[in-house]
């Protein structure tokens, strides 16, 4: 592929742009003739690339399975994973809707209370700013990559959609913390099932989990699959159990630690 790569983003010590110079329909196209390639740059890039001019995708969503297939040839159609159907594509299930307005209606996040962090930009940093999470980490086998279509934008200052990076994260982490969460292992529970962290800390008793909920466990530490590079894997409603007899408390402890470190304003 014929690619201009703009790399960190603009305020962030991560991630890039790239640049194809075409439509969506030259960009799908190039990636399938060198299906490497795109792979390769979200790699290099620490797993978050922003593709310019596909606004294509509006009008012929398949574009967008199109290319999430040069990342792998699995991607889910949505009728079949218990979705509620509102959240499905009408004419493209293998898409996930996500919107706040009808029929979806998907109510956004409650704001961090103060709005602001000391700096007067928007929080990120663990517990001020709250609702971390890997997609969809509570599946099995969970997904590789999410792509992300915004068909109507947030008006500019309103969106809060931010990503953190669990390799960065990992490296800056204290030797001693390091080697604690080493060996970790993460129960991942799909939310609403009452295993939140504040459901948790309330010595609440969970309801017994139906068949298609059951928790996945995870390692906390995960090595990148094409760089090797080592990254922390943490959601902040995961209930957590340590793989060597740790106890729940001890584990939480210490992921909370390992959150606070991975979203550190210059990690997001």
């Amino acid at each position: 592929m014929n690619l201009v790569r703009e790399a960190p983003l603009p305020g962030a010590s991560f991630g890039a742009t790239l640049r194809q110079g075409g439509t969506a329909h030259a960009v799908v196209a190039a990636a399938e003739r060198d299906p490497a390639a795109l792979p390769a740059a979200l790699a290099e890039a620490g797993g978050l690339l922003l593709i310019p001019g596909m606004n294509a995708i509006a009008d012929e969503a398949d574009l967008l399975v199109r290319l999430s297939r040069v990342f792998g040839p699995e991607v889910e159609d949505y009728r079949h994973t218990l979705t509620d159907l509102k959240s499905v594509h009408p004419s493209v299930p293998e898409i996930l809707l996500v919107s706040n307005m009808p029929p979806v209606a998907k109510a956004p996040p409650k704001r961090p209370d103060p709005p602001l962090a000391a700096d007067g930009l928007i929080p990120t940093q663990y517990p001020h700013r709250r609702g971390w999470h890997t997609d969809q980490s509570y599946r099995r086998p969970p997904p590789d990559i999410s792509l992300f279509y915004a068909v109507t934008p947030s008006a500019p200052g309103s969106g809060q959609t931010l990503f953190a990076n669990g390799t960065l994260a990992y490296d800056a982490l204290p030797a001693g913390l390091k080697a604690r969460v080493e060996g970790l292992e993460g129960l991942h529970a799909q939310p609403g099932t009452g295993r939140s962290r504040e459901a948790a800390l309330s010595g609440a008793k969970p309801r017994a989990f139906a068949v298609h909920e059951r928790s996945q466990r995870q390692p906390v530490v995960r090595p990148h699959p094409m760089t090797g590079g080592r990254a922390l894997y943490l959601c902040e409603g995961a209930r957590w159990t340590g793989s060597k007899g740790r106890s729940w408390g001890w584990s939480r402890v210490r992921t909370a630690r390992a959150r606070r470190c991975s979203t550190r304003s210059w990690r997001t």
